[in-house]
Order: structure tokens, then sequence, then C-alpha cells
């Protein structure tokens, strides 16, 4: 028998990494980017659905309220990133505030 990539136990593995992924425990995902994955594609589902529902009668409006949907979404997922690169950064070293401006 030919064993495929996606066979039982593969499936296996993935749900249980993930089960592990959203208790909180050591896992091979990132619990941040699971949630966000299933933000972005509820929100995909609820675009696709709500267009096909009013395909006869949508307007421009809807269609902007959509693509704006979808653009403030994009500048979190940029923000998001940016603070966490932010958070990598040494806080330690003291900022130009904190030095001390008495110097003769």
């Amino acid at each position: 028998m030919k064993k495929y990539f996606f066979g039982w136990t593969n499936i296996k593995k993935f749900i249980k990494e993930l089960a592990l992924t959203l208790t909180g425990k050591e896992s091979r995902f990132s619990q941040k980017k699971v949630i966000t994955y299933c933000i972005d594609f509820t929100m995909l589902m609820a675009s696709i659905l709500f267009m096909y529902h009013k395909r006869d009668t949508m307007t421009t409006g809807e269609h902007c309220m959509i693509v704006g949907m979808w653009l403030a979404k994009g500048t979190s997922n940029v923000m998001m990133s940016q603070g966490d690169k932010k958070i990598g950064f040494d806080t330690s070293a003291p900022t130009p505030e904190e030095e001390p401006t008495d110097v003769k």
C-alpha cells in the first residue's frame, strides 16, 4: 500500500500539535499565529459568503466596506509584527531621555 503524506498518522499529529498549541503547552506551532490564521480564515469565509449572497444587489459601498475591512486587518498585522520586532530589542540600554543632561 502506497503511503501518502496526508495519511491518518500525519493528520493525528497535526491535530495533536494544534491542541497542544491552544492549551498553552509545548508545541511546534505559535499560538499567536494559529489564532491569527483562524481569524483571517473566518474573515475570508464571512466575506465570501456575504458577497455570494448579495451578488445580485451588491452596491459600491458594500464593496468598499469589505475592502476597508481587509485593509484594516492588514494594517493591524503590520503593526503587530512591528511590535514583535520592538520586543526583540535590548531594553536595558538607556534611552536619550534617561541620559543625564547636566554634562559640563
